[in-house]
């Protein structure tokens, strides 16, 4: 069975956080469009970095264009 919570009954509070930008080394010698060999990703958790196994980019975005099918290496 699913379950759905009401907007109503969501309290939505800001809270102090940190943002963490990690470098993934890009496999088989790839390089992003400027030249770098490394795609940075941000996250509010990084406790979860053990868990990655894919990054999902934004197709229409033409900094990651030539990133699709690529292979980045995680840790």
């Amino acid at each position: 069975p699913s379950t759905a919570i009401s907007d109503l009954a969501v309290e939505n509070r800001e809270s102090k956080g940190s943002m963490w930008h990690i470098r993934y080394p890009l496999a088989d010698g790839a390089k992003t469009a400027d030249g770098k060999d490394y795609l940075v990703v941000a996250t509010t958790r990084p406790e979860t970095l053990l868990g990655d196994t894919g990054v999902a980019v934004n197709p229409e975005d033409p900094r990651y264009k030539d990133l699709i099918g690529k292979t980045l290496q995680f840790l």
